[in-house]
């Protein structure tokens, strides 16, 4: 029983991130994840704490990759913004000296 409310909980997470972040993250990780969401409910389904903890295990690894892809593609605009800012600025350092 307490292997299921784990997997419960694991899965609220998982599919909320999915919520959030599946389209940043693209397609096919999207796709990843929604496909070991799918097994980690058969396994809830099933009741064996064996497959469960399998299923979750299985499900850990592509959520982690669209998590991770999907804060990289909102950290790249955010991390070319200062570049862009410091360029203007060295110009006008050297018309100082």
């Amino acid at each position: 029983m307490r292997q299921k409310n784990k997997a419960d909980a694991f899965l609220y997470q998982a599919e909320k991130s999915l919520e959030d972040l599946g389209a940043k993250a693209g397609e096919e990780l999207a796709g990843k994840v929604k496909e070991a969401i799918g097994k980690l409910k058969e396994a809830i389904n099933g009741g064996e704490a064996a497959k469960i903890q399998t299923a979750m295990d299985d499900l850990k690894k592509p959520l982690y990759e669209m998590t991770t892809a999907a804060y990289k593609s909102e950290d790249a605009p955010k991390q070319e913004a200062p570049q862009a800012e410091a360029a203007p600025e060295e110009p006008a350092a050297e018309a100082n000296e």
